[in-house]
């Protein structure tokens, strides 16, 4: 447990007295009663895991540090910065506001909850106790100490992780930390701070800064906590990629740049260069593939995420903070936590020993934190571009525009049209192949029973790609007709025509269903010619929304059988060889009817339906009717327009195959509402 002693470095009785509170502050000690002391395996970070094993080989984490110092280097970092200010005339002013909400004030011992709580609670405790007065003082003290009055310029909002929400402790949050978009940055913090910071500001307003994960407060998890120690006793830590050999991926090579002035003080041995790489690829010949083959009796979905391990935390951890390109990573599981430094050119993750939350200081270690984050960001910033003049990149025209109307937005006086072109210039890489190549498309992809799933973006470049094996075939007008599903085997190699590469894309949505992602199918033709095609790829990851995804792909076979028109052509369904993953691989359309909606009117209720679209998404649902099903959600956000600028519905995972003529009819009446106007859904789900 860590030591670190605020004590060490006391509070002068000179300070203002909010400024002295929020030092001392510590958590209150959270219980459970015992019958929600359950002894149950992490299962939070389903969906992760698999994007976990997608870190470029050159970027992912190759060793752990203990770091005991480091605690107390982010307490001492508080007072030097205090020294600092005091020395140029600018002590700390005095702090009208803070609260700690309803969650218990400053030496509260205990706290009975009676029961497990959620991460989304543990982090909403967080950001309503000492988070806010923390973010507002390490702005301020780092940034714009010459401002008149304290501002912000760090904002702040939780991301929910939404696979397995359904039950509590089985799904993680973050706390998305960032720099305010320029725009919205106080002109008093900008006449106060010199022109390179404000640079800085406008280079990495809305990016975030540091990767915080809070997992749920349970036995587990404190133990998971705890047990981080022990990667510090190996020599390299287990790799989390893929196992697939045969098809590599070029490295990212992206520069690096830790910051040269930190607040801690790293280990020299390690620091110089890389661990080697210990993983292995099979040399590819003629396209051969080889896929790490199931064991003979394969783990059950909820059997492999119990056996969640130190290393797949440090490896999630690690991964989070690869895609915000941030340093500093927080872990907390409610009494407990770990902070952590990732350094990039050595790939090692150095961690403090476990924080005891309800140690007194624990506010004052929080802002040397925040300070500590601000300060890489900064640093950082400057090394990758110097310290560049700021200039203002607002036009002559522009700004005249504005004063000769300064209550109207540009983007307000174009015209239907041109936000419509505007709409279709987004999506125009998305138009489809002619004909022949469509066809000869779509008879490979039937043909080929192994998909390749590669990520790209957001720091993420698969070295070696994930296998899926084909468990739904592909519906299409140009596809043959599917026999009776028969399952693929396993094989231990696959040859250049018995598969095809999904690239996934950033995530585009999450629901009931899992993550959305924009993705790109490629495949090679045998005279080497190859084709590619922008699709949409579902990643579903607890049971519940597996079984949703494979539900929906059964409804859209069952419409296929019955030619119905007006909804997406599908690759196929997909799962990895322990069932830890599914993909549902279908057509991407072009855009929602909300978003054009949103985009040209700005309302919520629809508005620019035409009277030929209105009649299109009544003829499709009639004949969704007509097949024996019901969709029984039918939102603006599922109407979409498809690549041919024609109608298409999708999302069926709600829909039912036994549904009355009465819920059929009151389906259409729905319809017509919302097309019209007059209602924002048809959900019927909720009956």
């Amino acid at each position: 447990m860590d030591d670190f002693d605020p004590g060490l470095h006391p509070a002068p009785d000179t300070l203002p007295k909010v400024t002295a509170t929020i030092f001392s502050y510590r958590y209150p000690y959270r219980t459970q009663e015992p019958e929600f002391q359950r002894e149950r395996r992490l299962v939070g970070i389903a969906p992760f895991t698999f994007l976990d094993r997608h870190v470029n080989e050159d970027e992912a984490l190759k060793r752990v540090v203990l770091l005991p110092s480091l605690t107390n280097d982010l307490v001492s970092h508080v007072d030097h910065r205090l020294a600092e200010l005091r020395d140029q005339g600018m002590g700390p002013r005095p702090m009208t506001f803070y609260t700690t909400g309803e969650y218990g004030s400053p030496g509260d011992a205990r706290v009975d909850y009676g029961r497990e709580l959620t991460t989304g609670e543990l982090l909403r405790i967080y950001t309503t106790t000492i988070f806010g007065a923390c973010m507002t003082l390490a702005s301020s003290w780092v940034i714009h100490p010459r401002a008149p009055k304290y501002y912000r310029t760090i904002t702040s909002n939780t991301q929910r992780i939404p696979a397995c929400a359904q039950r509590p402790g089985e799904a993680h949050d973050y706390l998305a930390y960032r720099f305010k978009p320029f725009d919205e940055v106080h002109p008093d913090v900008l006449s106060a701070v010199e022109d390179h910071v404000k640079g800085a500001l406008r280079d990495l307003g809305g990016k975030e800064l540091a990767a915080f994960i809070f997992l749920p407060l349970a036995p587990h998890t404190d133990q998971l906590v705890r047990d981080l120690d022990q990667l510090a006793n190996l020599i390299t830590i287990p790799s989390a990629g893929c196992t697939t050999r045969g098809y590599t991926t070029a490295p990212a090579n992206r520069p690096v740049f830790d910051a040269e002035v930190t607040p801690w003080t790293l280990p020299v041995a390690g620091l110089e260069s890389k661990i080697t790489s210990d993983a292995t690829a099979i040399s590819s010949q003629d396209g051969v593939i080889h896929p790490r083959l199931p064991s003979a009796t394969p783990l059950s979905k909820f059997e492999e995420m119990e056996d969640s391990t130190p290393e797949g935390l440090a490896h999630h951890a690690w991964r989070v903070a690869v895609c915000k390109d941030a340093t500093l990573i927080v872990i907390n599981c409610g009494n407990y936590e770990r902070i952590g430094i990732r350094h990039r050119a050595s790939q090692t993750l150095y961690i403090s020993d476990v924080i005891d939350l309800t140690q007194s200081g624990y506010g004052k270690l929080h802002l040397g934190l925040q300070m500590a984050i601000i300060g890489d960001a900064l640093n950082r910033h400057r090394l990758q571009h110097g310290t560049t003049p700021f200039r203002s990149t607002t036009s002559r025209s522009k700004r005249r525009r504005k004063a000769d109307s300064p209550g109207e937005q540009p983007e307000l006086r174009r015209s239907k049209r041109q936000k419509m072109n505007a709409l279709w210039e987004e999506v125009r890489d998305l138009s489809p192949l002619n004909r022949k190549n469509t066809k000869t498309l779509w008879r490979e992809v039937t043909l080929r029973p192994l998909l390749l799933v590669r990520v790209s973006g957001r720091g993420l470049n698969s070295s070696f790609p994930a296998s899926f094996i084909r468990k739904g075939d592909a519906l299409s007008l140009f596809s043959p007709a599917p026999p009776d599903s028969i399952p693929h085997e396993w094989k231990s190699a696959y040859q250049s025509s018995e598969y095809f590469v999904l690239i996934l894309g950033p995530s585009c949505g999450w629901g009931a269903t899992g993550h959305v992602y924009m993705a790109e199918l490629q495949l090679t033709l045998s005279n080497g010619r190859k084709l590619s095609r922008q699709v949409v790829a579902k990643m579903p990851m607890s049971a519940d929304e597996q079984k949703r995804v494979r539900h929906e792909y059964d409804v859209y076979r069952h419409l296929w059988t019955h030619n119905v028109s007006g909804i997406p052509e599908i690759y196929g369904l997909f799962e990895d060889f322990n069932n830890m993953a599914t993909i549902l691989v279908m057509e991407r359309a072009a855009f929602t009817f909300r978003k054009r909606e949103t985009e040209i009117t700005g309302n919520d209720y629809l508005s620019e339906v035409t009277p030929a679209e209105k009649t299109a998404c009544l003829e499709i649902v009639q004949s969704i009717h007509d097949a024996g099903v019901v969709h029984r959600d039918l939102r603006p956000e599922n109407l979409m327009i498809a690549q041919d600028r024609k109608p298409m519905i999708i999302d069926f995972d709600h829909a039912r195959f036994d549904a009355t003529e009465a819920h059929r009819n009151l389906e259409l009446e729905r319809l017509r509402n919302v097309l019209d106007g007059k209602s924002l859904d048809t959900a019927l789900f909720v009956e």
